[in-house]
């Protein structure tokens, strides 16, 4: 059957203690819950996580519920033109991002002084690469833009299958979204979420 350990009704029934008597897992008395009382759950095996398949789906969900990925931190965000990239000299270069799951949220400060990039504008280097389905082109939000001085709404997607950010204009009245022409100089702050594979 294993190994079985059996509460004495103590403050915590069982306790499990390292080779320096410091608690590592205790289950209290009279509650069902484990607490980790030193360190971290760490999963040795890539894909592996905490699967809430016991829990109640709604409705017509068939995906996974293997919460198997969290981490955050920094990344170099570049701008770059869809034609020719280019290269750009920066005053400012601030990427942050978060990933749970599948989904990734970057916020991107961007000052750059001179770029020789031809073509549509776009931010390059984020963290994980989009997935490949076209259908989630999630938008952005400008906070501060100085290049793109055009009229109408700014937003951005990421490219599917791709790791930068496209960039359009959507006229207030209606209509068609337009590209946004690569700027010699100029300021992008931008907030994005998109999905990974």
């Amino acid at each position: 059957e294993g190994l079985i350990l059996t509460g004495q009704g103590s403050t915590n029934d069982v306790t499990i203690k390292n080779d320096a008597d410091t608690t590592v897992l205790e289950v209290a008395t009279g509650a069902a819950n484990v607490e980790i009382s030193a360190g971290n759950v760490i999963m040795g095996t890539s894909g592996k996580g905490i699967d809430f398949a016991a829990t109640a789906d709604s409705s017509g969900t068939n995906e996974s519920e293997l919460f198997a990925d969290y981490e955050y931190g920094t990344f170099t965000a570049t701008v770059q033109g869809a034609s020719s990239a280019g290269t750009a000299s920066y005053s400012l270069q601030v990427g942050e991002y978060t990933k749970i799951g599948r989904v990734v949220v970057a916020d991107i400060h961007i000052i750059y002084t001179s770029g020789d990039g031809s073509g549509n504008i776009q931010v390059a280097g984020l963290p994980f690469t989009n997935t490949n389905d076209s259908s989630y082109p999630v938008p952005s939000a400008i906070m501060k833009n100085i290049a793109m001085s055009t009229d109408g709404v700014v937003q951005g997607y990421p490219e599917a299958n791709g790791t930068h950010i496209n960039f359009v204009t959507v006229p207030v009245a209606g209509g068609a979204w337009t590209q946004i022409a690569y700027d010699g100089a100029g300021e992008i702050g931008v907030s994005i979420s998109y999905h990974v594979d």
